[in-house]
């Protein structure tokens, strides 16, 4: 009788362990595609937002660019 129940325990074991891999791994997976979504819409934001084209925009019309480098 006592066999049968370590074997069972042993059995329960490996089955949590297997469905906590299981787990695991679809969270993994689902994390990653939501990092890549917000990150491709952090950069679509970012695409739309103006930039500064030139130095005279910001008022550094008559600095060259070599000293701010």
């Amino acid at each position: 009788m006592r066999k049968t129940t370590s074997i069972n325990s042993e059995e329960a074991w490996k089955r949590l362990v297997y469905y906590g891999e299981v787990f695991g791994f679809v969270v993994a997976w689902i994390v990653g595609v939501v990092l890549v979504v917000q990150a491709a819409q952090a950069n679509q934001k970012q695409a739309n937002k103006p930039s500064i084209d030139s130095f005279a925009e910001v008022g550094l019309g008559n600095v060259s660019g070599k000293p701010l480098k």
